[in-house]
């Protein structure tokens, strides 16, 4: 079972972490602050329309 869980960022500035972007177009499609394990995300991107698989792997910040 997944368990997702979404909510507004308490911080609306601008954060110096690793950002995911589109390969073909190079929207920003969100940042990742902490992981620990592997993530893996079917987004669409906002100005290509194009379905982006991001695969996200970590041990911390």
């Amino acid at each position: 079972m997944l368990k997702i869980r979404s909510r507004v960022s308490i911080r609306q500035d601008e954060m110096a972490h690793k950002m995911a972007t589109c390969p073909l177009c190079g929207q920003k499609l969100g940042d990742v602050t902490y992981l620990k394990g592997v993530l893996i995300l079917r987004v669409k991107c906002r100005r290509c329309k194009k379905y982006v698989d991001i695969e996200v792997t970590g041990t911390g910040e």
